[in-house]
């Protein structure tokens, strides 16, 4: 289900009209009505005051499966099951970080400049997704400012993804 359909139904459900919704969230009924018929998406800053409305989390708004952990309680994240090496690194100084992915033959990369990337880390590290030595390694080897593989992990689903500082 998409955000548009879900807000919909929502508003549906708890008997609202598209004026109402839009009175409570201080925008017009137009902007609801687009939202509704998937010709645009509400600010992000509206989606927790639309989640409250509707007595949901915002995951659930946009389609996620409910929580089930309490609210306030701490997450933990486990380190990757995969062998870690510390990177070689070449001696030449970086200014992008390389991103590679290897399914079945198909290549796709990305790049990424070192100062997006260091924003990403951040912001990365600070919800869960990056942590622990893999974290560290990317953090010092961008401070420094040296290149070379850093990381190579070998998905479930039959991928490699490798990061580089190029």
């Amino acid at each position: 289900m998409n955000l548009g359909n879900n807000i919909s139904e929502k508003r549906k459900a708890k008997g609202m009209t598209q004026e109402e919704l839009a009175a409570n969230l201080g925008v017009s009924p137009q902007a609801v009505s687009k939202w509704e018929n998937n010709l645009s998406c509400p600010d992000i800053s509206l989606l927790p005051a639309i989640a409250k409305i509707f007595g949901m989390s915002v995951d659930e708004l946009l389609g996620a499966a409910p929580a089930t952990e309490n609210v306030g309680e701490e997450k933990t994240f486990a380190e990757p099951e995969t062998a870690y090496e510390e990177p070689v690194f070449t001696g030449k100084k970086a200014t992008t970080l390389l991103i590679t992915t290897d399914k079945n033959g198909k290549v796709s990369n990305v790049r990424i400049p070192l100062t997006v990337m260091r924003f990403g880390l951040n912001l990365g590290s600070a919800f869960g997704g990056i942590t622990g030595a893999q974290a560290n390694t990317i953090e010092n080897a961008v401070k420094t400012g040296l290149s070379g593989e850093i990381l190579s992990v070998d998905g479930e689903n039959g991928e490699k993804v490798t990061i580089s500082l190029v």
